[in-house]
């Protein structure tokens, strides 16, 4: 997935925290899993026939330099349902 990868970390927390936004452990999740993936460098799409051709083909897409997951957000990822534990122990 493409995008600031800290900012979205930090957006996570604020859904997971309900912090400035509506509590979403959901959204939280997706961020967090945004954060932690690796993105970019080259994907292989698969064209299919066009007009009299017979076979489709796969064609390599660019999509920009490569970038690593952040460790941190994997760590809030595994994290999650600890802290979602707790917090339902306190109410």
């Amino acid at each position: 997935m493409a995008g600031d990868k800290y900012a979205q970390l930090a957006l996570g927390k604020r859904f997971e925290a309900g912090l400035g936004v509506p509590q979403s452990y959901r959204k939280a999740k997706r961020l967090y899993e945004q954060a932690a993936s690796d993105s970019g460098g080259i994907v292989w799409v698969y064209s299919p026939p066009v007009g009299k051709e017979k076979t489709g083909r796969t064609v390599p897409i660019n999509t920009g330099p490569k970038v690593p997951g952040l460790p941190e957000a994997k760590a809030w990822l595994a994290g999650m349902r600890a802290r979602i534990i707790a917090r339902e122990d306190y109410r």
